[in-house]
Formats: structure tokens, C-alpha cells, sequence
């Protein structure tokens, strides 16, 4: 049985599977087409949960640029304030974080080869070689369209930008808003850097307006300008993110995996967590078909069954709040308030899995 991988895309994902695959004696190449792993991550945020990361086995210390305990959530004149005593989230350098994940793997045996765009006929040449293919190259994975998968239906353009000399008060939250004056079924958001550094930043439905006119839009909200406080913008960057899980990411000698797969938070964007996690997952099912012949399809089933409710209930809470618009989340925020949830989330908030927080909500009731 050969047992060599080939993974296109040295994003987070890939590079995380790759580590994996050398820990269990697979041989597994990355191909990334950029001269250098990580050049382009951080057109995406780095807001990543502690406890995620934590499942990830990533030593990311030296990628840490703040550390965040709480957020702010604001619609209309309602704003909903969530802080816990522990740190909740990380902000996070993607691009160290990329070089990190590159030594690991490399470490683990993997083979991290930069510079090298891999096309349909590199990727025929594999197949004929019976090489298994991930891949791991993005929301517009090229890998996905040689190898007929479906295509994911929705996507999010999303703009930010760095404010540096900021004179924001508080440097350890997040704020979020929520407004169709702006952000078109996703939301604007204000991250701290620490050291007088904000990034702003804004999702927009793809098909709506493009992201860099939303985020003009939303530079002119007082609440906004207030959250970045006097900075000066000093980079801007813009992305595309899937928001939908592709329903077959496994088919013969092909596994998707990260973005290239849909395991996206469609409530924020966020991919780093799910994707890393089902790498794991997709590592553990090709040393299983390596060694007992079990169907590489198993992968589809085995990811899905771990963290499939999870992402299909951010999928949801998406719907919700990309419907509802700014009063009906501004009418939530307010419901909330009256619950109580400011508490509540504070305690047993958790970023990545709303049905962790969903059985906490009952066991307390049934405790009360």
C-alpha cells in the first residue's frame, strides 16, 4: 500500500495534517504556492479561543499578540457586554503562527516544498501514482474543482484594516456590530492589537456590495470611530470566506480539508479551529486506510459526526442574525439582557461549540 500523502496548501490546516500524518509514519508533502508559508494569512483575522487552540496541540506562544477576556456586541442602541475572568481568546500573528505550524511539521517528517502552484496536471500525475490528494487550499480550492466536489453555495467578502496610535480604552475585548447600513449579513469588528493598535475590519454577503465600500460605510458610524478611538489607518487587506460546508469531502484518493471543505464558523468566519480539528480527524483516517484498507470516505462520517451539529448550529445563528438585521438583533440583545445571558455567557460561553453552551444552559436550569 503506498503511503504517501500529497497535500495542496500550506495553510493551517494542511500543515497541522501534515505534522499528524509524520507522527503516525506517513510520508506526507505539502505544496504551497507562495514563496513563503503564511505570506498571505493575515488577510484573515487572528481571533482564535483558548480552549480551541488549546485541542490543537500548536505551541503558539510566540505568535500571541493580545489576549482577550470579554466582547461587546452592539445593534441599533442595544449593546450586549460578555466578560469572563479567565482569558477566552488569543489574537494571534498568522503569520508566525503559519511558520510554526511549518517547523512542526517539518519536524514530524513531513516535507514542506514553497514556490510550487500545483495544477491540474501535477495533480492527474498524482492520482496515476496512487498518491492520496488532500486539499487544503482555501474556500476556491482548485484541488475541489478538479476533483468534481461540490461547490459551496455562500461566501463572505470580508475588509480590514490596522489603526496604529489608537487611543482605545480597552485594550483585552472585542466589539461586533450589527447593521445593513453596513454589513450585509455578517457584521464590523474591532480587535485590540495592544500597544495602540486596532484592527478594523467588516464581512459583507458576497453579491451585496464589495467590502471595501461596506467598510467606508462603516467608518462613518460614531460607534465605530469611538472603538478604533484617533488611529491612523496603516494596512488594509481583503478576503473571501466560505460560509458553507461542502456536503462530500471525500471522494476515491481526495480528502478536502479547512476551508477547501466548508468547516468555517459561518458566525464568524473563523476556520482555524474546526479546520485544524478535522485535520486531525482526516490524518486518523488515512493511517487507518493505509494500514487496514478501511474507505477513505470514512473521513466525510467521522468529522461530521464530531463536529457537524456544532458548525451546522453556526450556520444557523448566521441565518438568524443575517435575516433579522439591525433591529431584530437589536430586539435580541435586549431579550438577553432581560435573561440574564450576560452571565450566563460570561461563565459558559464557548466561541467554537454552541452545543457545549446549549447543555450548560439546561444542566443549570435542571441544577436551579
Amino acid at each position: 500500500m503506498v503511503k504517501e500523502v500529497v497535500i495542496v496548501g500550506g495553510g493551517t490546516s494542511g500543515l497541522i495534517l501534515a505534522r499528524e500524518l509524520g507522527r503516525r509514519g506517513v510520508v506526507a508533502t505539502v505544496f504551497e504556492s507562495e514563496k513563503k508559508v503564511g505570506i498571505k494569512a493575515d488577510r484573515a483575522s487572528g481571533i482564535l479561543s483558548a480552549s480551541g487552540l488549546s485541542k490543537l496541540g500548536i505551541d503558539f506562544s510566540d505568535a500571541i499578540v493580545n489576549s482577550l477576556y470579554g466582547a461587546s456586541l452592539h445593534a441599533g442602541r442595544r449593546s450586549l457586554h460578555v466578560r469572563a475572568e479567565k482569558v477566552q481568546a488569543y489574537v494571534l500573528d498568522r503569520i508566525k503562527l503559519a511558520e510554526i505550524c511549518s517547523r512542526e511539521a517539518v519536524d514530524a517528517g513531513a516535507k514542506v516544498v514553497t514556490g510550487k502552484r500545483i495544477g491540474p496536471k501535477e495533480l492527474e500525475q498524482f492520482s496515476s501514482e496512487g498518491k492520496i490528494i488532500v486539499g487544503a487550499d482555501g474556500g476556491l480550492s482548485a484541488v475541489a474543482r478538479w476533483a468534481k466536489f461540490p461547490p459551496i453555495e455562500d461566501h463572505v467578502l470580508t475588509f480590514k484594516a490596522l489603526f496604529e496610535k489608537s487611543e482605545r480604552l480597552i485594550e483585552d475585548e472585542v466589539d461586533l456590530f450589527f447593521s445593513e447600513r453596513f454589513a450585509s449579513g455578517f457584521f464590523g469588528w474591532a480587535v485590540p492589537y495592544g500597544k495602540g493598535t486596532v484592527e478594523l475590519g467588516i464581512g459583507t454577503r458576497s453579491g451585496s456590495w464589495n467590502s471595501a465600500e461596506a467598510f467606508r460605510r462603516m467608518l462613518k458610524e460614531a460607534s465605530v470611530r469611538e472603538a478604533v478611538g484617533e488611529g491612523k489607518m496603516a494596512d488594509s487587506k481583503a478576503s473571501i470566506i466560505p460560509i458553507g460546508t461542502r456536503s462530500v469531502t471525500a471522494k476515491g484518493n481526495v480528502l478536502l480539508v479547512g476551508d477547501a471543505a466548508g468547516q468555517v464558523k459561518a458566525t464568524t468566519g473563523g476556520g482555524i479551529i474546526f479546520g485544524g480539528a478535522c485535520a486531525m480527524v482526516a490524518a486518523k483516517s488515512i493511517s487507518r486506510y493505509i494500514d487496514n484498507g478501511e474507505p477513505l470516505e470514512r473521513y466525510d462520517r467521522m468529522w461530521r459526526k464530531l463536529y457537524g451539529n456544532d458548525l451546522s448550529m453556526h450556520r444557523i445563528i448566521h441565518a438568524y442574525y443575517s435575516r433579522a438585521g439591525e433591529a431584530g438583533v437589536e430586539k435580541l440583545l435586549w431579550l438577553l439582557n432581560i435573561l440574564g445571558m450576560e452571565n450566563f455567557l460570561s461563565k459558559y460561553g464557548d466561541m467554537d461549540r454552541p452545543s457545549v453552551m446549549v447543555k450548560r444552559f439546561f444542566l443549570r436550569n435542571l441544577a436551579d
